[in-house]
This record gives C-alpha cells, structure tokens and sequence, in this order.
C-alpha cells in the first residue's frame, strides 16, 4: 500500500494512528467493557501502547493489515479502532476487527465507520469476503454484523466462544 487510505463518513474520521494517540490508546486496550469479550491482556501503561502503535504501523508498512484510527470529525481524539487483517494469502479475503469506547457506544458510530471500511474493502480492495469474530455473549456486537448482512457460518463451533460471521462481496 502506497498511501494510507483516509476514510470519511458523516460524522467519522478514519486514519492512521499516530504516536499522538498513545494516551488514547491505552484508554482503549484497558477498557473493561471492551476486553470483557477479547481474549486479550490489557495494555499496563503508556509505554505498551507505544509499542502496539509501532507494532500497528509496522503491519501497515508490511501490507499485513490495514489499522485505521476512529476519531470525531469535530476533535482529533481517538474513540476506537477498526481493521482489516488475516489478509488470506491470494488477497481475496479478511477479517474484520473494531473497538470502540463505551461513551461512544450506542450513537451509530461504529455503523458509520463500519460502513465505510466494507465500502473500502469491496469497491477499492475487490475482497471477496470479509469475516469478523465476536464473542458469543456480545449481542451488540452480533446485530451490528447481521444489520450489514454477515451470516454466521456454519462451522462456528458449539464450544468455542467466538462466533464466526462472513459476508461475501455481492459487487463482485
């Protein structure tokens, strides 16, 4: 990828996440509400959040995923993530992943910016699916899926906790 792909929607910004945003970061990484449904350590200070920004960009440069940056048109301040990666290995497929923080929940906001990365994906990637991994329990997250159509698959295992969604390019 020659330029990071800057994303717009009505009230979003998507971009690259900067150094600027360690502070915010680490808000997000630590949340409680978020990480109750991804298997993830918290981040434990500053510094592990300048190292995952560095990690992010490194992924960037290496065209492993693309890790956008969620922001207010109206401030600057980072309210959540959203990115494509797993990149299958002919480039036809990824999986989706987002985050955003409790204050900014429930107004839209990730049905904005999810909007726009699907757009991304399928006009100006041509990807032919996009999967997404929720946790069994996170019913938000599921409706937020199936309002743009991502069915469960089939093989979504019982025990697992994740459920696994997909939506096929219908452009394509």
């Amino acid at each position: 990828m020659k330029q990071f792909p800057l994303l717009q929607s009505s009230r979003l910004i998507l971009r690259k996440i900067s150094e600027q945003d360690r502070e915010q970061m680490f808000r997000i990484r630590q949340d409680q509400d978020i990480n109750h449904y991804i298997d993830r350590p918290p981040l434990k200070s500053e510094k592990e959040s300048q190292a995952l920004i560095t990690k992010i960009d490194a992924g960037i440069e290496n065209d492993k995923w693309i890790y956008w940056g969620i922001g207010h048109k109206e401030s600057s301040e980072l309210i959540g993530t959203i990115c494509l990666w797993n990149f299958s290995e002919d480039k036809t497929s990824a999986e989706l992943g987002y985050e955003l923080l409790p204050d900014f929940q429930k107004k839209g906001l990730m049905t904005e910016a999810l909007e726009a990365v699907i757009d991304y994906a399928f006009l100006t990637l041509h990807l032919k699916d996009l999967k997404a991994y929720t946790h069994r329990d996170n019913e938000r997250s599921s409706r937020l899926l199936e309002r743009f159509d991502f069915t469960v698959q089939e093989n979504s295992s019982e025990e697992s906790e994740n459920m696994i969604y997909r939506l096929h390019n219908e452009w394509e």
